[in-house]
């Protein structure tokens, strides 16, 4: 069966979009679990920046795998 571009770009974008969103969900969790029994500001200043970082990883993480899936979808699909 033959994978066209179409199937392997769509296969990159949905790993980088659902990492990109588990990091930003952990991120802001972490940040909230850091400072549980701190002001609602802190909180929220804490989730946001823990939540940019998870984003970043999790874009990382997501670019990284999906170019995985898709050279194994290319080479073995």
């Amino acid at each position: 069966m033959a994978i066209n571009r179409g199937t392997r770009k769509a296969t990159f974008i949905h790993l980088v979009e659902t990492f990109s969103m588990i990091g930003v969900l952990a991120g802001i969790g972490w940040g909230i679990y850091q400072t549980l029994g701190g002001t609602p500001f802190d909180m929220m200043m804490n989730s946001i920046r823990t939540g940019v970082f998870g984003f970043i990883g999790g874009t990382i993480v997501g670019v990284v795998l999906g170019t995985a899936a898709v050279l194994y979808v290319t080479i073995f699909g």
